[in-house]
C-alpha cells in the first residue's frame, strides 16, 4: 500500500507567502526620509572604495537598498544636483573631473586640527599684549635720560667739551664733536649737527669764551679769567689796608 503524507504539503504550502508577506512589510519600515546628499555619502561608505565610485554604482546601491526612491520620477536630476552641491561643499570630492569617479572628502582630520589653532591664536594673542608694555616703559626711561642729560644750549656743550677735553694744547673741532656726540646721542643724531657746533664756537670766541691761537680752524682752548678776576679784587683790598686811622 502507498504511503500518502496529505499533511506535509499543505504545511509547505501554507508556509511560502507568509515568509514573503514579512520580507515585504519589512523593507518598507525601513526606508527613511534621507536627503539625496546622505543617500550618496551612505552608499560611497557602504562601497568603500579608494578610488571612488562612479555614479552608475551610485545609483544601482540606492535603488537596490531603496527602491520607492529609486522608482521616482525625478531620481537622477535630484542625484545631479546632489552630488554637484556635495562638490561645492566640499563634502564630495571628483578627482578625474565632473564625468569621474566620486570620493568622500576627508573632513576628520581639518576638524581635530581646528582646536590647536585656536589655542595657538590665543596664545599669540596673549604675547603681543605684553610687548607694548615693555616697550613704552623702555621709551619713557630713554626719554627721560635724553631730557636729563641733554643741556639747554650747543654753547655748554662746547664749553663742557672744551674743560674736560683740554690738556694744556686745546681740542680740536673733531674731539668736542665726538665729545658730543658720545654723551648727548640725541643733539649728535641733528642733520644740522656740525653747523650748531660751528656757530657755537664763534659766538664763544666772539664772547671770549674760548680762544683760537692757530687761527680759526685751529684748536679751541678755553679763556682763563679767574687769575684776572682775582688779581683784581686783592690790590684794592691791600690799599685799604695799608691806610692807618688816628684817633
Amino acid at each position: 500500500m502507498p504511503i500518502r503524507r496529505p499533511t506535509l504539503k499543505k504545511t509547505q504550502a501554507k508556509k511560502t507567502p507568509v515568509v514573503a508577506k514579512k520580507i515585504v512589510a519589512r523593507k518598507i519600515v525601513e526606508e527613511p526620509a534621507k536627503s539625496y546628499r546622505t543617500l550618496i555619502t551612505e552608499a560611497l561608505v557602504s562601497l568603500h572604495d579608494r578610488m571612488g565610485s562612479s555614479r552608475q554604482t551610485l545609483k544601482k546601491f540606492i535603488k537596490e537598498k531603496y527602491p520607492s526612491v529609486g522608482a521616482a520620477a525625478n531620481f537622477d536630476m535630484y542625484f545631479n544636483n546632489a552630488i554637484k552641491k556635495g562638490v561645492q561643499s566640499e563634502i564630495f570630492l571628483q578627482p578625474k573631473g565632473p564625468s569621474g569617479p566620486l570620493k568622500l572628502a576627508k573632513v576628520s582630520k581639518t576638524d581635530d586640527k581646528k582646536p590647536s589653532k585656536v589655542v595657538a591664536a590665543k596664545k599669540a594673542v596673549k604675547v603681543t599684549k605684553k610687548k607694548p608694555v615693555v616697550a613704552k616703559k623702555v621709551a619713557l626711561k630713554k626719554a627721560r635720560n635724553v631730557v636729563a642729560e641733554h643741556p639747554s644750549t650747543y654753547r655748554e656743550m662746547v664749553l663742557e667739551g672744551a674743560t674736560k677735553i683740554n690738556t694744556g694744547k686745546g681740542a680740536s673741532r673733531i674731539a668736542l664733536k665726538k665729545f658730543i656726540k658720545e654723551k648727548y646721542s640725541s643733539a649728535g643724531a641733528r642733520p644740522n649737527f656740525d653747523s650748531l657746533v660751528n656757530n657755537a664756537i664763534k659766538k664763544c670766541v666772539d664772547s671770549g669764551e674760548l680762544k683760537q691761537p692757530k687761527g680759526p680752524s685751529g684748536v679751541v682752548k678755553i679763556v682763563k679769567i679767574e687769575k684776572s678776576s682775582s688779581v683784581s679784587k686783592t690790590k684794592p683790598k691791600k690799599r685799604a689796608n695799608g691806610v692807618t686811622k688816628k684817633k
